[in-house]
Order: structure tokens, then sequence, then C-alpha cells
């Protein structure tokens, strides 16, 4: 993780990314409507975010400081099924 701008970075990456990170996005993260380079604003877990798909099997995850511990525990629990 990376704090700075009064936001954190969390970088979610491997295999199952994109499944963990479409149990709480709501767009279509299929990679003919969101291919590496996309950048889009939305809601994890009622938390505004930035996400950034910054390559094939790696998401970046830009959150409030604020909302930061909210969001991580979050994708946690939508990563359990793969731990």
């Amino acid at each position: 993780m990376d704090v700075s701008g009064q936001r954190t970075t969390i970088e979610l990456e491997g295999a199952h990314a994109r499944d963990v990170l479409a149990h709480l996005w709501e767009q279509d993260l299929r990679e003919k409507s969101f291919p590496v380079g996309s950048v889009s604003q939305g809601l994890i877990a009622k938390a505004p975010v930035i996400v950034c798909h910054v390559a094939p099997l790696r998401y970046r995850i830009m959150v409030r400081s604020s909302f930061a511990v909210h969001v991580w525990k979050a994708l946690v629990d939508a990563g359990e099924e793969w731990v």
C-alpha cells in the first residue's frame, strides 16, 4: 500500500484479482469492457474509489485514506473463496 495525496493505493494482483474485485465492483471488468489502461470511478462497499486496470492480472484501487481499512476488509472478505 502507498499512502499519498490523501489516498491509499491498494494493488490487487493474481489469477483471481478480477473475480475478487467483481464481487464488490458494479462495473463490467471483462477485458472487452475494461481493458488494461482503463480507469473508472465507483463504489466498493459504499466507499468512493478509483480503479485502474494496470496489467492483465493487476488492478490498482485508490481510496480516500479514511475508507482504506474498510475497503481492505471488504476485499479480504471477497477473496476468501480463493485462499
